[in-house]
């Protein structure tokens, strides 16, 4: 497929997370047996073992579902979905299955979907948001709408999992918002609208599809280092000029969004915390265990400053055990308290 005007956006690329399953089943089974579009979609899902998302999709409607082989020809006609820890990508007519660098801890990812069907197609792509937490898939989804595509987005008052297309919505203002029946009727309408016409390379583009096909980058040439770690590798972290967004990218090629990142600093706060409470309970219980031999031998004195201390210990637990109830509530649970 080259990048001309022929059959409006005939590139469509769908991503999703937590809650996005049921409403792709029901998207994928209103498309019509004619759809004169390829789709192409990524749900995060677990890397311990096959998915079973394309059998699932393939019950579900009139177009054939499966997860394609890296290097085939892209079809109209077909949904081709991500396996399980590879990424899906999009090149000129063909696609690629890779086991690239992760985006915000996930394989596959939305982001590089999305960023390769942009760079490859260009103006003929329509991208759509589902339910999800966090973000990936928004940068990918401006760079589609800014590169003259077509944007879709579920309604995130449509679902608990309503931070990925939030963040769609405040990134992507004139992406079209629609209800979770909705979606496939508003792709169908988007595959009949005339592409925008030639558009033209992208750099950063070019960058991003090499990376996300693990190929070695000067990262040097395109970003600043920060004062984070990689929390895949440790590595650090550089700063890289995203347009509207943060992105942060190590010498291996994983990358986070800022809200993928945050979201690992506060994994990593949760267990410092974890620890410090483990250490402080288990400290409180062997000074109660000595606190009960010294009222044996009747060293009352002893006893009660132990008593004190323990006390002070509990304390001191209980003020970080609600701090760990605030922290481990999810991003969703927070926005809804």
């Amino acid at each position: 497929m080259a990048n001309r005007t022929r059959h409006g956006h005939d590139i469509v690329v769908v991503g999703g997370s937590a809650g996005a399953v049921e409403v792709l089943l029901q998207l994928v089974g209103e498309l019509p047996a004619d759809l004169s579009a390829a789709v192409f979609v990524v749900i995060h899902v677990p890397t311990s073992g096959p998915s079973i998302l394309a059998d699932l999709l393939d019950r579900a409607g009139t177009l054939p579902s499966r997860s394609p082989e890296d290097g085939e020809a892209i079809q109209p006609g077909r949904v081709d979905v991500a396996p399980a820890d590879r990424h899906l990508l999009l090149d000129h007519g063909t696609m690629r299955v890779v086991f690239g660098p992760r985006h915000n801890r996930h394989r596959p990812a939305i982001d590089p979907l999305f960023y390769s069907a942009s760079r490859a197609f260009g103006s003929r792509v329509a991208g759509v948001i589902l339910a999800g937490a966090l973000d990936d898939g928004v940068a990918g989804l401006s760079t589609i709408r800014r590169r003259g595509g077509h944007a879709i987005v579920q309604d995130p008052e449509t679902t608990v999992f309503h931070s990925m297309p939030r963040h769609a919505r405040l990134v992507v203002p004139d992406a079209e918002m629609v209800a979770p029946e909705q979606p496939a009727s508003a792709i169908t309408r988007a595959v009949a609208l005339p592409a925008d016409g030639e558009t033209p390379p992208d750099a950063r583009l070019d960058r991003y599809f090499k990376e996300y096909l693990g190929q070695k980058l000067d990262i040097e040439a395109v970003g600043a280092p920060s004062v984070y770690a990689c929390p895949e590798c440790s590595g650090v972290l550089w700063h890289v000029d995203d347009g509207q967004l943060i992105r942060f990218e190590c010498r291996i090629g994983h990358s986070f969004t800022a809200e993928g990142l945050l979201a690992e600093h506060d994994a990593s706060v949760e267990q410092a915390l974890s620890t410090a409470l483990r250490a402080l309970e288990e400290n409180a219980s062997l000074q109660r265990r000595v606190a009960a031999r010294l009222a044996l031998l009747q060293s009352s004195r002893l006893a009660e400053d132990l008593e004190r201390k323990i006390r002070q210990l509990e304390s001191s637990a209980d003020v970080l055990r609600g701090v760990l109830a605030r922290i481990e509530k999810g991003p969703e649970e927070l926005d809804h308290n």
